[in-house]
């Protein structure tokens, strides 16, 4: 059969969730020789840089070269092409196909449709992103979810957190969605070569003692919170002897995060590092005494589980998919309460033993989720639709 899947999301510069998420699953179907045929359906005003070299050069790779943001304009108003009928013009017509994240979208109503939902948080957090985003992109998306939802043949929700919050809001679907679990890359469960992390801690300039966090910079992910505590820490412990490495993008409302850590009298000790790649960030991860997560929403929560892999001790927010993905595998704390990060770093910088319990909980944790596992599921639910 021929899979069609809409890779909009790997033109990006730097990858996040989605294009990870989007990458891994087309790696895991060609590495496991489904019987899926992949097509590729992607638009770039400029050439297609960005796309892993094995999609770039793939002759199932259909591409249209508009400007995003006119094309984006021409789907909300229904006046763009087709995306299968497109395929088919190129003689390759798609069985079913598949949006990997919820976007602009122009299908045909004869082909199988299937989305997957990552989260809701545009809706249940819509101050989190800047008031552009909210009058466009967003009031788009949530008129898309309530015209169009019930349109698509399967719904992947990669949670059962993030099912419970489709049900809630659109129970009509209930009946077309499947919960799949995302996963996690093989590279964060090897062992990093010692050799590697002078080198890299040299690049970026960091201590060899650190705590580590790893987020796209933007209000969701609670970097405020992670700052506040950490400078209470100081305050508290002078001759606190970790710093405080904070890896990921600037996203949605950065600014007031980076004001308020260029104020802080502990700024030097706080290093924001930016976009790390994978196999950079497993040394990050496996080095770091523990790994902090306090975000205030996730549909899934890829940091923990590739921080857990590594075998590093986890705190992580108690809100949304988080306590359902780590489990009893990692410290859950309350993300608006910062108090209770204070008083749990602290314990867990200076017990060995309770360090050793979570850094051998997440490995077990981790081992639960993989890109194999992954797209199995997937497989049965696409051929269950042909």
């Amino acid at each position: 059969m021929r899979l069609a899947i809409d890779i909009r999301c790997l033109q990006d510069k730097y990858w996040t969730g989605v294009a990870d998420y989007t990458w891994n699953i087309i790696k895991a179907f060609n590495e496991k020789k489904t019987l899926f045929d992949l097509l590729y359906y992607t638009n770039s005003f400029k050439q297609n840089n960005q796309l892993p070299t094995e999609i770039r050069n793939s002759n199932n790779l259909i591409s249209t070269q508009y400007p995003n943001k006119l094309q984006n304009l021409l789907l909300r108003y229904n006046l763009w092409q087709n995306f299968d009928e497109l395929m088919v013009k190129k003689d390759k017509r798609p069985d079913v196909f598949w949006l990997p994240n919820l976007h602009f979208y122009q299908l045909s109503k004869k082909i199988k449709k299937v989305l997957t939902i990552h989260d809701l948080s545009f809706i249940h957090f819509p101050q989190f992103f800047s008031l552009k985003k909210r009058l466009w992109y967003l009031a788009s998306m949530k008129r898309l979810l309530k015209n169009n939802l019930g349109d698509f043949d399967k719904i992947i929700a990669v949670s059962k957190h993030t099912k419970d919050d489709l049900i809630s809001l659109y129970p009509n679907v209930e009946q077309k969605i499947e919960v799949i679990q995302s996963g996690i890359e093989d590279v964060f469960f090897k062992a990093p070569n010692p050799l590697d992390l002078g080198s890299i801690l040299q690049h970026y300039n960091l201590p060899r003692n650190y705590l580590l966090t790893v987020g796209t910079i933007e209000p969701r992910k609670n970097h405020l919170l992670l700052l506040k505590a950490y400078e209470r820490i100081i305050n508290q412990h002078p001759d606190f002897d970790y710093d405080l490495v904070i890896v990921g993008t600037r996203g949605w409302l950065w600014r007031p995060i980076i004001d308020y850590w260029k104020k802080m009298k502990c700024t030097k000790k706080i290093h924001f590092i930016g976009y790390v790649p994978n196999n950079e960030l497993n040394s990050l991860y496996a080095y770091a005494k523990c790994f902090l997560y306090p975000s205030l929403y996730e549909g899934f929560g890829f940091p923990p589980l590739e921080a857990m892999a590594a075998g590093t001790p986890c705190l992580v927010s108690s809100a949304s998919s988080l306590p359902e993905i780590v489990n009893e595998a990692a410290i859950l704390l309350d993300p608006w309460v910062i108090d209770e990060w204070v008083e749990t770093i602290i314990s867990v910088v200076n017990d060995q033993e309770l360090c050793r319990k979570y850094s051998a909980a997440g490995k077990i944790r981790a081992q639960d989720f993989s890109w194999n596992k992954t797209t199995t599921a997937m497989e049965h639910l696409f051929l269950s639709l042909v």
